[in-house]
């Protein structure tokens, strides 16, 4: 295990009271042997929806489930569509499945084949990372946006890669559909893709971020500067293009003039999302149901969509999140080695602080200071900041990290390297995971936590 020392935490004591409510794991894609951007653009999302079973009321708040129904195929009826985007591994599958339950609607992937189902309420993708496309032509009015803490987005998007065996083609990826949501990779096996890929992939993240908030602004994944519509397409292309290959293209340009995505131009009529959300609040128990809300505030009364009354709401949220209900996998039940075991590099967490600070400064300045979701967005950087900042690496002192959902494993950790006093344990919280950092006194003093009443305290 590595060595940390944190740089600006939350106490501990504060910090548990904040995750006791319940525990609760993530969600995901990738080519582990290749040092190129090429891309599995071929490979699905695989968050497959035919018919699911979703939420209908029974009134006085208590709700049960049925078969969902596709839209009203009518090309005369009139349908207003979302479109749910976020990065690959960032929890798409939580989001859409709480859409559903509250409007008895199914959701498309942006890879399924045609079939004669052509309107959908909701489409999902993660365009235009190189694992997204933009499936469905002009059919949706608006975008919704679901964040995830990097960290876990990238180990995520690993396991589902690991789940297809690594699939370079639609119908290969579909052969394995019956192992998503099941298997976490081997440890050497994250490893390898690690070292190989997440430098990259950081910035896809960040770079992900920017294209949507600024409304499909093209810029260049690496420098973050603008770009041409042919680099563009270079980026997104499925042919194979080496990191150096993309920088060079991308350092000879000059004068570059914001230029935007044709989608944004002629298929949608803003690009910007009209909302975002975290998808370890919408999985929180004390902030879940309201973090939805941020979704159905910008959906309902919109044509063709009708949600399920106020006061059934909580119960549709219990039943996806707490009781499994809509019998879909979800990242909870994948089985393999422990997540706090999917460890990233001193020089990759750096990176990771660095782009959500550049995120975070310039969200925060105008023009942005006064766009509402461009401030929450900012809320969820400095969230995601303040669990990184205690993770830089200093020497001077020896401190040592562990994560778990479970606080019985938590207090054993600290235990075993019994600091003298509460100043040698700190802590944050990445929902469902709570981080300490313990600095290795040895003094053997013992530490107890204790549930009262949902308040934790470390005594």
């Amino acid at each position: 295990m590595r060595k940390y020392r944190p740089k600006k935490i939350v106490s501990l004591l504060l910090l548990i009271s904040a995750l006791c409510a319940s525990f609760l794991n993530y969600n995901p894609l990738r080519q582990l042997d290749s040092n190129s951007i090429s891309s599995s653009r071929e490979i699905v999302p695989l968050d497959f929806t035919i018919k699911r079973k979703l939420v209908t009321n029974l009134g006085g708040g208590q709700c049960e489930w049925v078969d969902g129904v596709d839209v009203d195929q009518d090309p005369n009826f009139e349908l207003f569509s979302t479109a749910i985007v976020a990065f690959p591994g960032a929890g798409k599958r939580i989001a859409f499945l709480q859409l559903e339950a509250l409007t008895e609607l199914t959701t498309r992937d942006d890879f399924w084949p045609p079939t004669n189902i052509d309107k959908y309420a909701f489409f999902k993708t993660q365009y235009p990372h190189h694992e997204g496309t933009w499936g469905w032509g002009a059919k949706c009015s608006q975008s919704i946006y679901l964040i995830t803490n990097p960290k876990m987005a990238l180990i995520t998007y690993l396991f589902i890669l690991h789940e297809i065996n690594y699939a370079k083609t639609v119908s290969a990826a579909y052969v394995n559909l019956d192992r998503v949501f099941t298997l976490r990779s081997p440890i050497e096996d994250w490893e390898k893709w690690r070292d190989e890929r997440v430098n990259a992939e950081i910035h896809w993240w960040s770079w992900h971020i920017e294209y949507w908030m600024e409304g499909g602004l093209l810029r260049d994944m690496f420098t973050h500067e603008l770009t041409t519509s042919k680099h563009f397409d270079r980026i997104m292309a499925p042919t194979v293009y080496t990191e150096a290959e993309l920088r060079n293209y991308q350092s000879q340009l000059i004068n570059v003039q914001p230029e935007y995505d044709s989608h944004c131009k002629f298929d949608m009529e803003t690009c910007a999302p009209v909302a975002i959300a975290s998808y370890e609040k919408m999985m929180d128990p004390s902030t879940g149901p309201q973090e939805v809300a941020k979704f159905t505030s910008v959906i309902e009364g919109k044509a063709g969509i009708t949600f399920v009354d106020q006061v059934a709401r909580q119960c549709a949220w219990e039943q996806i999140v707490i009781k499994k209900a809509s019998g879909r996998r979800d990242a909870r039940d994948r089985t393999g080695p422990a997540l706090k075991d999917y460890e990233f590099e001193p020089s990759q967490f750096t990176e990771m602080f660095s782009e959500m600070e550049r995120i975070r400064d310039k969200f925060s300045a105008a023009p942005w200071s006064s766009n509402t979701v461009a401030q929450d967005l900012v809320g969820y950087m400095n969230e995601y900041i303040a669990l990184y900042g205690v993770e830089k690496i200093e020497e001077e002192v020896e401190w040592v990290r562990f994560w778990s959902t479970d606080p019985n494993e938590i207090t054993a950790f600290i235990n075993k390297h019994g600091p003298s006093d509460v100043h040698g344990v700190r802590g944050g919280v990445s929902f469902p995971n709570l981080h300490v950092w313990v600095r290795k006194d040895q003094t053997q003093r013992r530490y107890k936590l204790i549930n009262e009443n949902w308040d934790c305290q470390l005594r």
